[in-house]
């Protein structure tokens, strides 16, 4: 019901072509219903945006994780390196101790090493979610 009243929503906004705000703590439905978007946190304003600028260049770490699962890889840069126990990442980070963030759809599952990463994993469970399938 949410998704249709936020279909619906969004026709008529452009319909008429006027201009509302709209407050919600749901990302997804900031996402999908605005074309200007305003992160907040504790009264300060963190970022505003359009939509997808927002979720692919985020200002910074508050909104990156605000918006998103994320997945994050901490460990020692070397030469445009990332080294983390065994694992190993190309990164275009500076020298010395860095944290990575990363989001889950970003990342891809190879059956071979790459020359730009190594990220030794075990599957132990895969689950199908729609389209797309769940791992642990």
């Amino acid at each position: 019901m949410r998704q249709e009243l936020r279909r619906w929503l969004r026709h008529l906004h452009d319909e008429l072509g006027f201009t509302s705000v709209f407050v919600t703590h749901d990302q997804e439905e900031a996402l999908e219903l605005s074309d200007r978007v305003v992160v907040m946190s504790n009264g300060r304003i963190e970022q505003i945006d359009e939509p997808d600028t927002l979720y692919r260049h985020p200002a910074n770490r508050f909104v990156f994780e605000f918006l998103g699962d994320v997945n994050r890889l901490e460990g020692n840069v070397r030469n445009g390196e990332l080294t983390c126990g065994d694992a190993r990442l190309s990164v275009d980070l500076p020298d010395g101790h860095q944290e990575l963030l990363m989001r889950p759809h970003e990342l891809k599952l190879l059956e071979v090493q790459s020359p730009h990463s190594q990220l030794p994993v075990t599957v132990t469970s895969a689950s199908p979610i729609g389209a797309r399938y769940g791992s642990n």
